[in-house]
C-alpha cells in the first residue's frame, strides 16, 4: 500500500528542481582477482575496445572500478527524497543491479549526522537512533547492528569518495525506496511523508447526515421529480 501511495504522490507532486549536469551514469565493474579486459568483455558481452575507450589502457588493479557502458538511454540517475531533488557532486553509478551514491550525500540527506571512519577495519560507520550501519570498503557485505547482510556488489571508493548502495542504506534507516527505470529516478519516502500526503489526497470525505437531513433531502428530490412543492 505504501509503495502505491508513494508512486502516485511522486507523479502528482513532483516539481522540477535544478540538478547538477553530469555525464551519463554508468554500469560499472569492480576488478577481481584474475580479471583482465578479455574476461570482463566476455562476462558482460561488450568489446575490449569499448572497455579501453571508456577507461584507457591503464593496468587493472584489484578493487578498481571500470566503466562498462552508460545506463539505458544515456541518462543520469537522479535521487529524490520526499519528492525533493537531492544534488550530489558526483553522478551515481550502477553495479550488480544496485545504485551507488557518495556516502556523505545519502547520509546527510536522510538525517544521519553521526558519520565515522574506522581505519583498522577500513569501514564507514553510520549511526542514527538505534541503528548502527557498518560499511566495509571493497566488501560484498555490510552490517546492520550485529547482522551481516550480503550485497550484490562491493562498497567502493571512486573519484576519491566512498560510494555505497543507496537502497540498502535507505532501507536500513526505514525509508521507502522506489526505482523508476524509465526516468532513472530513485525515489525515497519517509513514513511520515507518505502518511501525511495520503491523508491530504483524500478527495471526498465521508459525510454523515441526520434523520432530519435525510427527510428534507428526500422531499427536495420528490418535489423536483414531480413538480410539487415543499
Amino acid at each position: 500500500m505504501k509503495r502505491m501511495i508513494a508512486r502516485t504522490l511522486f507523479f502528482i507532486l513532483l516539481i522540477g528542481a535544478p540538478i547538477n549536469a553530469y555525464a551519463s551514469s554508468y554500469i560499472m565493474h569492480t576488478v577481481q582477482q584474475g580479471d583482465n579486459v578479455t574476461t570482463i568483455s566476455q562476462k558482460y558481452n561488450i568489446s575490449s575496445n569499448q572497455i579501453n575507450s571508456l577507461n584507457g589502457k591503464s593496468e587493472l588493479y584489484i578493487g578498481n572500478l571500470l566503466k562498462l557502458r552508460p545506463i539505458a538511454g544515456n541518462k543520469t540517475i537522479k535521487v529524490f527524497l520526499d519528492n525533493k531533488a537531492i544534488v550530489t557532486d558526483e553522478a551515481p553509478y550502477m553495479e550488480g543491479g544496485l545504485t551507488f551514491v557518495p556516502i556523505r550525500f545519502i547520509a546527510e540527506a536522510i538525517g544521519v549526522k553521526d558519520i565515522n571512519w574506522n581505519n583498522d577495519n577500513e569501514e564507514a560507520i553510520l549511526m542514527k537512533n538505534s541503528v548502527i550501519l557498518r560499511l566495509p570498503i571493497r566488501k560484498t557485505y555490510a552490517f546492520i547492528n550485529d547482522e551481516t547482510i550480503e550485497l550484490d556488489a562491493p562498497i567502493n571508493i571512486y573519484k576519491g569518495r566512498t560510494f555505497v548502495p543507496l537502497r540498502f542504506v535507505a532501507e536500513a534507516f526505514d525509508l521507502n525506496v522506489e526505482w523508476d527505470e524509465g526516468n532513472a529516478y530513485v525515489r525515497l519516502f519517509t513514513d511520515q511523508y507518505v502518511e501525511k500526503r495520503s491523508q491530504e489526497t483524500v478527495i471526498s470525505p465521508v459525510l454523515s447526515y441526520s434523520e432530519e437531513d435525510i427527510y428534507w433531502l428526500s422531499r427536495i428530490v420528490e418535489a423536483e421529480a414531480g413538480g410539487g412543492t415543499l
